[in-house]
């Protein structure tokens, strides 16, 4: 006990470390912080080097001065820039050809696009990683398929308009006279537009020049191109589906359909408006759904939007807490579909096994979850996903149904020690990884971002869950250890340690899960009834003292329960008699 006591206040000491570490490394990133450092590395350099060429030649000039410093300095940092330009995007100025004579820009379509290019970009960036796990405070649950997103490449990730501003300390540069300055060397792709008038109707056309290949891009506000309303695109509206083009052909790789990839970027955005609030939540999601389907009308192929319709389905069976069974069926169709399309995709396979699991079908859970589980040795999915799949394996272990012969969830009985020890052991893997990835978000700051996306809270919570029913497979494997050396109560008291590692790991979970969360108040329940259970042991070994006292902090934590009160009566008569 003394070992395992250990380790989890080594879990606990690596987090704060990670934790620690990660903060000092996000302060040291931001502010003046950066410039300072790299100003002092460029100085010990400069001077290193006046120092060689000093023993080599004592009558060399001397090179280590803050003229010379400040001067490399800079250099070097435009050099720098220069680099980082070959992978930026510029987007410049708009000529406007609708007046009398063309105007540079005169409605900032440039600015506008810009905008909507980086709205998307952060909205398939953040969706996959910010997700609500609401089975985590329920024991015994699957922890739940995420919304997925394709892989952006990095293309757009600093379209700046060639009006924007470089700041270097008090001194602002236009990017368009830097570049100007820098000339072709640090000269990336670009994009250039101009907006028309063909009688009422406006055109809008873009261009990518420096890039391979070529790409061009138009768009009209014709009354074949009407709006649903019937009414002629708006000039917001026209810079918007211009974006989503753009952002298809460059970052999306021309993989799918623009029209496809703009519903399924709506469908997205109304799946994260029903992650921030729950108000309308139900709407949100059906309105997520029709965007999804929306996108497989126009891209059949397109295996994200089958996933992600899988995932709203899902989502839609458990509001209000009640789950619909077609919902559920939708929901399997839905991921069936995905595979198919991709049998490669270890997420559609998991989130069939959630499926599976919640219509109590364990036994084909543990089975697809054991087929992902050899296979994430090569994909690779990241720790976080492998606990998960870990996770749902323990959990069909827990059901009893890792056995050999067909499946009948009527037969269903309580799991055997060998059964809760396999689960044990499972669980224990998804602990391990799920710990080894919030140690890692906290070291690289993964949370600390200027959007909403607290990946940080989300692994918290998985690890919590893990803990619990880790906890909970204690406390089952020592009743059941209990039990079958009933009439041997020394062989029973070797197990009286496992109460006592689930205390321990609850507490840990409580430590971990926010207090304003949903899943703090049934974990904390349990936290609470584990040192009943404690106590339970130190009465049957006739230790009353100790049974007290864990009586006792129990009732600090929940005063107002009754049950409490009659056994701690009972353990202080016991004592005292």
């Amino acid at each position: 006990m003394f070992i395992f006591k250990a380790r989890m206040f080594g879990y606990r000491l690596s987090l704060w470390i990670a934790h620690r570490l990660g903060r000092t490394f996000y302060l040291l990133k931001r502010g003046w912080f950066p410039p300072v450092f790299w100003l002092l590395v460029t100085a010990f350099f400069i001077w290193l080097i006046d120092t060689i060429r000093h023993i080599a030649n004592p009558k060399a000039d001397y090179w280590f001065q803050f003229w010379y410093v400040l001067a490399v300095f800079v250099l070097l940092w435009l050099l720098w820039w220069a680099w980082q330009g070959h992978k930026r995007v510029v987007i410049e100025t708009f000529m406007d050809y609708t007046g009398a004579a063309p105007v540079s820009d005169s409605q900032g379509l440039a600015t506008l696009l810009v905008v909507q290019l980086a709205q998307l970009h952060e909205l398939y960036r953040a969706v996959d990683e910010q997700r609500a796990i609401s089975t985590a405070a329920n024991s015994n649950q699957p922890i739940d398929a995420t919304i997925k997103v394709d892989d952006v490449s990095d293309f757009l990730t600093g379209a700046v308009s060639a009006q924007s501003k470089l700041s270097l300390g008090p001194i602002e540069i236009p990017v368009g006279t830097l570049l100007a300055l820098l000339g072709r060397f640090v000269q990336g792709p670009r994009i250039i537009g101009s907006l028309h008038k063909d009688n009422d109707n406006f055109i809008l056309t873009a261009q990518r020049v420096g890039g391979r290949p070529a790409y061009s891009w138009r768009v009209d506000s014709v009354p074949s191109a009407c709006t649903e309303n019937g009414t002629k695109k708006s000039i917001d509206e026209m810079i918007h589906e211009l974006a989503c083009r753009i952002f298809t052909d460059l970052s999306l790789s021309g993989t799918v359909r623009w029209k496809a990839a703009k519903s399924f970027s709506e469908g997205l955005r109304f799946y994260r408006d029903c992650l921030r609030t729950s108000k309308e939540r139900a709407l949100k999601l059906r309105q997520a759904e029709r965007k999804f389907i929306e996108t497989l009308e126009e891209d059949k192929d397109f295996v994200l939007a089958h996933y992600n319709l899988g995932v709203v389905y899902m989502e839609l069976g458990q509001v209000d807490d009640a789950i619909e069974t077609g919902q559920l069926e939708a929901a399997e169709e839905a991921f069936n579909e995905a595979i198919s399309h991709n049998p490669g995709s270890w997420i559609a396979y998991y989130a069939l096994a959630v499926c599976r699991y919640q219509q109590e079908q364990y036994d084909s859970a543990y089975r697809i979850c054991l087929r992902i589980s050899e296979r994430a040795i090569t994909q690779k999915p990241g720790k976080i996903n492998i606990a998960k799949i870990f996770h749902m394996i323990g959990l069909a272990q827990m059901k009893g149904l890792v056995k050999s012969g067909s499946y009948d969830h009527q037969s269903v009985t309580t799991p055997s020690p060998d059964e809760l020890h396999a689960a044990m052991q499972s669980y224990k893997k998804a602990l391990r990884q799920a710990w080894h990835a919030l140690c890692s978000a906290e070291l690289l700051q993964l949370g600390m971002t200027e959007t909403d996306n607290l990946l940080i809270p989300q692994l918290e919570a998985t690890l919590s869950v893990c803990m619990k029913d880790l906890a909970m497979a204690y406390t089952h494997f020592a009743e059941s250890k209990q039990q079958q050396f009933q009439q041997l109560p020394d062989q029973a008291m070797k197990y009286d340690t496992y109460y006592q590692k689930a205390h321990e790991l609850l507490h840990l979970a409580t430590f971990l899960t926010s207090s304003d969360s949903q899943n703090y108040a049934a974990l904390f329940d349990t936290y609470t009834h584990s040192y009943v259970h404690v106590a339970k042991m130190y009465c049957e070994r006739q230790d009353y003292l100790q049974a007290i006292k864990e009586y006792r902090a129990a009732l600090r934590i929940n005063p107002d329960d009754a049950k409490f009160w009659a056994s701690f009566a009972l353990a202080c008569a016991s004592f005292y008699l």
